[in-house]
């Protein structure tokens, strides 16, 4: 550019050599939760050669009971804020240890009158409860205007398990005796009980079995 005073020359560019580095410590991936409430996102960032200026993130939240006519997950919104530097590390140093809490977020639904909130609701109409899908990306940015990112998924789990006996045999059924009385027929032996459980995050399974003198035996899975 030349002026009075003589040419300056002017130059663009971008920054280069090592990005910084961040690291989701927790929650860790796939992990399942009953809310948001009370969840923090915490972890570490450093940069070799520059200083942390800002931690993001962005959770991406999704129905996991409910999908599109593409087969995608309906999305429920989006919930972003900032991170706080904790255990006496501060923004401005090449390593920072942080923690995002996630009620401070702010949550744009999708679907206001179907998804009010990011935490799933236990209440739903058919009384079976949600399960969301928590895509999170943690964002680092150092001074150089450097940036990276780490990802993880958990889910928010508030649906009750639906259990479903699909077969039993024999059966003990009730049939008329050499009278025409009415008598419960009994069983002496094996019964065969098949069934399926409807729940994304099962982690056990009771099966208890009584017979005609009162007697109950339990069987857990897994034992």
């Amino acid at each position: 550019r030349e002026t009075s005073e003589g040419t300056f020359y002017g130059f663009t560019g971008i920054a280069v050599g090592m990005p910084p580095q961040v690291r989701i410590a927790f929650p860790e991936d796939d992990a399942v939760i009953k809310s948001s409430e009370g969840l923090f996102i915490t972890g570490t960032a450093s940069s070799a050669e520059s200083k942390i200026k800002e931690i993001s993130y962005e959770i991406t939240v999704y129905d996991y009971l409910k999908k599109d006519s593409g087969g995608n997950y309906i999305k429920v919104g989006t919930v972003t804020g900032f991170a706080e530097a904790v255990e006496n590390t501060r923004f401005g140093d090449a390593s920072v240890k942080y923690s995002c809490d996630v009620s401070k977020g702010t949550f744009v639904s999708e679907n206001i009158n179907e998804y009010p909130s990011a935490n799933p609701s236990a209440e739903t109409d058919d009384g079976n409860g949600q399960i969301f899908v928590y895509e999170i990306v943690v964002v680092v940015l150092d001074d150089s205007a450097s940036e990276s990112d780490d990802k993880c998924r958990i889910y928010l789990d508030n649906a009750k398990p639906l259990p479903l006996i699909t077969n039993v045999d024999p059966v003990a059924e009730k049939q008329k005796d050499e009278n025409g009385n009415i008598v419960e027929k009994k069983i002496n032996g094996t019964v065969t009980i098949s069934g399926k459980v409807t729940e994304k995050n099962l982690k056990s399974l009771v099966l208890t079995v009584e017979d005609s003198a009162g007697k109950t035996e339990i069987h857990s899975y897994p034992e």
